[in-house]
């Protein structure tokens, strides 16, 4: 087995894991291994009541649709190539939160509807698009 291989399994063991160096990177760490423990992971959960436009910081969006039908707008797929996207509907309304972008589409549509209680779309974005995974 490979080093590297063992190493990552010994940190994972102990809630760490290392982050192996990204070939072509202008990172001032690029070539050098970087371990983090799990409780230093974070993503940005936003919860929302109203419209929103997905910003840099978001990972993970939390709808609350109870009031009124949502609208939440992806950031432009050529900004986000590679990203990933979640988009939760937590009430158990029957409105509506639709996930749209502009000049772009989501698996080949403008705009993608959830409409049950607790269910999500997960997003990645290819450069063009937005694709459901």
């Amino acid at each position: 087995m490979p080093q590297y291989l063992s190493q990552h399994r010994a940190q994972a063991d102990n809630s760490t894991f290392a982050i192996p160096p990204v070939i072509g990177s202008t990172h001032p760490n690029a070539g050098f291994f970087t371990t983090l423990s799990v409780s230093q992971l974070r993503v940005g959960i936003k919860k929302v009541t109203t419209d929103y436009t997905v910003t840099n910081q978001d990972f993970v969006i939390l709808c609350d649709a109870s009031d009124a039908p949502l609208e939440i707008t992806l950031p432009n797929p050529g900004d986000s190539n590679g990203r990933t996207l979640n988009v939760k509907k937590i009430d158990s309304s029957t409105n509506l939160v639709t996930v749209m972008v502009q000049s772009a589409t989501i698996d080949g549509s403008n705009s993608y509807d959830i409409k049950y209680a607790m269910s999500a779309i997960n997003v990645v974005s290819d450069g063009d698009n937005y694709f459901v995974i």
